[in-house]
C-alpha cells in the first residue's frame, strides 16, 4: 500500500520486488552514508606492518573461519585484527589459538575511535557470505584503506575489482 520504499542496495531492491509482488518502480535506492567528520583518512598514522582488520558481527554470513584459514596461507600478515561481537566469538578465539598468525579480538569499539583503530592496519578486509550495503567497508574506503571483499552481493555493487579494492572468491 506504500507509495515508495527505500532500501540500501539494489539486492533488497530485487529481493522486495519479488517477495512482495510489488513494481520496482515504487523501490527505490538510498544508500548508506558515512560520517566523513570521523571516516577521513588520518596523515601520518602508525602503522602496523603486515596487519589486516576485519569489522562486523561475528556470525556465519561473515564467514571468519574462512578468513581465518587464509590468513595463515599468506606469510606477509602477521596480525589479523577483529572488531565486533557476536555468537562465534568463543569458537573463533579457540580455533585462532592453534594459529601461527597473530588474531586479536579488540570487541566492539565506539564509532567515534572506530577510524584510527582501522587505519592502524595495512588492509581492511570483508569475507561475508552477502551483506546488504556494508557500512563497513564504506567507512574502511572513507578513511582511504585498500580494501579486499568477497565476491558476493552487495560487497561487489560497491568494489570495483582492481579499481578501488579486489575482489575475492569466499
Amino acid at each position: 500500500a506504500a507509495d515508495k520504499i527505500i532500501v540500501t542496495c539494489n539486492r533488497d531492491k530485487k529481493t522486495v520486488a519479488k517477495k512482495y509482488f510489488i513494481d520496482e518502480n515504487k523501490i527505490h535506492i538510498i544508500p548508506n552514508y558515512v560520517n566523513i567528520d570521523i571516516f577521513k583518512p588520518i596523515i601520518n598514522i602508525e602503522k602496523q606492518n603486515g596487519s589486516i582488520i576485519f569489522v562486523g558481527r561475528l556470525v556465519r554470513q561473515k564467514n571468519l573461519f574462512n578468513l581465518l584459514k587464509s590468513v595463515e596461507k599468506v606469510e606477509q600478515i602477521n596480525e589479523l585484527k577483529i572488531i565486533g561481537e557476536g555468537h562465534l566469538l568463543e569458537k573463533l578465539i579457540s580455533i585462532s589459538q592453534n594459529m601461527k598468525t597473530k588474531v586479536t579480538f579488540l570487541g566492539r569499539i565506539p564509532n567515534d575511535k572506530l577510524s584510527s583503530v582501522i587505519q592502524q592496519s595495512d588492509i581492511f578486509i570483508l569475507p561475508s557470505l552477502y551483506e546488504g550495503m556494508p557500512k563497513t567497508l564504506l567507512e574502511a574506503m572513507s578513511c582511504g584503506m585498500p580494501c579486499i571483499g568477497a565476491n558476493s552481493e552487495g560487497i561487489k555493487e560497491i568494489i570495483k575489482n582492481k579499481e578501488n579494492g579486489i575482489l575475492c572468491e569466499h
